[in-house]
């Protein structure tokens, strides 16, 4: 019996590390097309941006993109900065353009500017804290690039998003558990059950009382055929003690 405990804790613990490993690729998989959904919305609000503030740029009337830039990010929800070739702030929806140095040399500036599409995370010196980043160009008829549009959001606001799917993904892995271990346990029992009767059975032979009605639900299995020969066995001890008498 302590055998079959042992292999019913191994199953259970084999089923649990695969259920545990499958919760945890899930998870990934789903945070990745969740930052993915993220950075393609980050990507469409640029490319809307600057179909927007295409005209006053290339006018460069300045004071209304920096008055501008605000409105616009309050209503599609991100941070926006509006970024000149040499690096120079025109406008930002977070923080006053004038006091912001320049981003030249930003990651996702050089990359939008070289590959037409850049992005990054990193930690903002600005607003004190780690964000996305997506970056397009802005050119003009001739192709020439005269601005970069910058598109954020925090990483927090990600994971923030992200939790509630998260812990409903790590609320249905306990759940898938629990019902392993009573399907173990139920299976375990399923098997432990008729070979208590068998032993029960065996130590009554062993006693000497050989006219024992062996019940048999299952004549085709492994646990029906040892009863069919206690059965028999009995049958025959009977026959030769009384032989013997």
């Amino acid at each position: 019996m302590k055998t079959l405990w042992k292999q019913f804790l191994l199953n259970f613990l084999i089923i649990s590390l695969v259920l545990f490993l499958f919760t945890i690729f899930i998870i990934s998989e789903l945070k990745k097309y969740d930052e993915s959904l993220t950075e393609e919305r980050l990507f469409t609000g640029a490319n809307l941006l600057r179909e927007i503030l295409k005209t006053p740029i290339a006018e460069g009337k300045n004071e209304e993109i920096r008055s501008l830039v605000p409105e616009l990010g309050k209503k599609i929800g991100v941070r926006i900065t509006v970024i000149a070739k040499d690096g120079v702030v025109i406008g930002d929806s977070e923080h006053d353009p004038a006091t912001m140095e320049n981003h030249a040399g930003r990651p996702e500036v050089i990359e939008a500017i070289s590959k037409g599409i850049g992005k990054s995370r990193r930690y903002s010196i600005t607003l004190k804290k780690d964000l996305l980043y997506v970056a397009v160009p802005l050119k003009d008829e001739r192709g020439e690039i005269k601005a970069i549009v910058r598109t954020a959001l925090p990483l927090s606001f990600i994971e923030k998003a992200f939790s509630s799917i998260k812990s409903k993904i790590i609320y249905i892995g306990l759940i898938l558990t629990l019902f392993a271990f009573l399907l173990s346990l139920g299976s375990s029992r399923a098997i432990t059950k008729p070979l208590d009767k068998i032993i029960a059975v065996s130590e009554e032979i062993a006693k000497g009382s050989f006219n024992i009605n062996i019940p048999i639900s299952d004549k085709k299995g492994e646990i029906g055929k040892v009863n069919l020969a206690l059965g028999r066995m009995a049958e025959k001890l009977d026959e030769l003690f009384k032989e013997v008498s």
